[in-house]
């Protein structure tokens, strides 16, 4: 089995070694941060959006310390125990958490922004093929790989991992498109238009991440990027967070005014998900921002006044 694609440490040098206990020592610590946050924040932990963040932090805990373990192969010094079956399955169950915990994450927002559920669906249905056609198949070549240890196994699992890798990416993508294109199609009050701008910069910078580890991959530095990848994915597991405050924070100002062009059960949506996802978090106060028939009626008032005025 090749060093490369199995990602054993096998004079990689000091370097790498530090470079590996750096990434797991963050992206743990991130993860336990976030886990922190969401359960001293959270009210309520009967949302899908609690348990996503709750898996996705779980998955980067259990893969970084799965992969350390394969690293290092620390798994043989545990006797008679010495299997290779254990860190196999911390890992891809740490994985399976991880990356599409993380797109939970991002898919139980988009309601908030009032997606149409046509795409809402169309996305449902990627991220299902992605777990039984990616998660699926990698899964068995990594097993094959480190039990087998055979070049042609080796090779399979290079080639599997780079397509996962570019599916995945194409679903994170697509899911922070859908919410940067939404959200710009958005109207909000000016004060909290500086709000909505820093979601906007925040889900640029996680596609940013996403392209940049898909790179990482291609150019095929793999013990570099499967431990950079944890390291990624806490730290945009946290900007994910900071977006969920900006949201409730918008919504408790009154910011949104509604989305232009697609009719009044979008604002329903907005102002039911809203009140759900801000109950979970903030209590059970009520927050009802206002609706595009509202902003109408301020307009029209506001064209009476002037005409009296005249």
């Amino acid at each position: 089995m090749s060093n490369e694609s199995a990602g054993i440490i096998d004079g990689g040098g000091q370097t790498l070694n530090y470079f590996i206990a750096a990434c797991t020592a963050i992206s743990v610590y991130n993860s336990v941060e976030v886990l922190g946050l969401a359960v001293t924040t959270f009210t309520r932990y009967n949302t899908l959006y609690f348990w996503a963040i709750v898996t996705c932090a779980m998955g980067c805990i259990w893969f970084a310390c799965g992969f350390l373990d394969i690293f290092y192969q620390m798994y043989k010094n545990v006797e008679p125990y010495a299997t290779v079956y254990r860190p196999l399955f911390i890992l891809t169950l740490g994985w399976y958490g991880m990356v599409t915990g993380f797109a939970l994450v991002m898919y139980s927002r988009l309601h908030l922004v009032m997606v149409p559920k046509k795409y809402i669906f169309y996305v449902k249905c990627f991220m299902i093929y992605n777990v039984i056609f990616s998660h699926f198949p990698t899964s068995v070549l990594t097993f094959g790989t480190f039990i087998n240890e055979t070049e042609d196994w080796a090779s399979r699992y290079g080639i599997m991992e780079k397509i996962q890798m570019t599916m995945f990416c194409i679903q994170e993508v697509i899911l922070g498109a859908l919410y940067l294109h939404y959200t710009r199609k958005m109207r909000f009050n000016k004060k909290v238009t500086k709000l909505v701008r820093q979601t906007l910069y925040v889900n640029a910078l996680v596609l940013v991440l996403d392209i940049s580890m898909l790179i990482i991959e291609y150019v095929n530095l793999y013990r570099y990027q499967i431990m950079l990848k944890v390291v990624v994915y806490s730290i945009k597991l946290k900007l994910e967070f900071f977006i969920l405050n900006i949201l409730t924070r918008s919504l408790e100002k009154g910011g949104a005014i509604g989305q232009t062009g697609y009719g009044g059960g979008a604002s329903k949506d907005l102002v039911s998900g809203g009140e759900k996802h801000m109950s979970a978090v903030h209590g059970n106060k009520e927050v009802i921002p206002a609706t595009p028939s509202d902003a109408g009626q301020e307009d029209t008032k506001s064209a009476h006044d002037s005409q009296s005025r005249a």
